[in-house]
């Protein structure tokens, strides 16, 4: 997937909760096996197919320390119909559709983007003129 996602700033008066939004776009490979009909023992087939997905996520970034964030976030992934068949070669469309949520921990190593002193500007070493 390759996404691009948007921080949104300054939302809650100057509190340090940093909400964000993104869409990705990629390839996914869809494969299934042994699904059975409720009442038969012999599986109805199984297949895979690497189609195109797509996701739009968004959630909440929440400062724990001065290097460390926790963020919750809602994702929905999908696919656009994948070309299966059965165990009797007819073949069928079929669509992925996910919803999930997560918690994550971000570490950052140096300065935080919004941290007052990266943003001062910092002096210059000239050289000392030679005698």
């Amino acid at each position: 997937m390759v996404n691009a996602v948007f921080d949104i700033e300054n939302t809650f008066n100057d509190s340090n909760i940093e909400p964000f939004v993104g869409l990705g776009v990629g390839m996914a490979n869809l494969k299934w096996s042994e699904i059975v009909v409720a009442g038969s023992a012999a599986p109805y087939g199984g297949g895979s197919d690497t189609d195109l997905a797509y996701q739009a996520f968004a959630g909440l970034r929440v400062p724990l320390a001065d290097n460390l964030d926790m963020s919750v976030k809602y994702r929905y992934m999908g696919t656009k119909g994948m070309d299966m068949v059965d165990r009797l070669g007819n073949s069928f469309d079929a669509n992925y559709d996910v919803h999930d949520f997560g918690v994550g921990l971000t570490y950052y190593f140096g300065a935080k983007k919004n941290d007052e002193m990266a943003k001062k500007p910092q002096p210059i070493m000239t050289p000392e003129p030679k005698p």
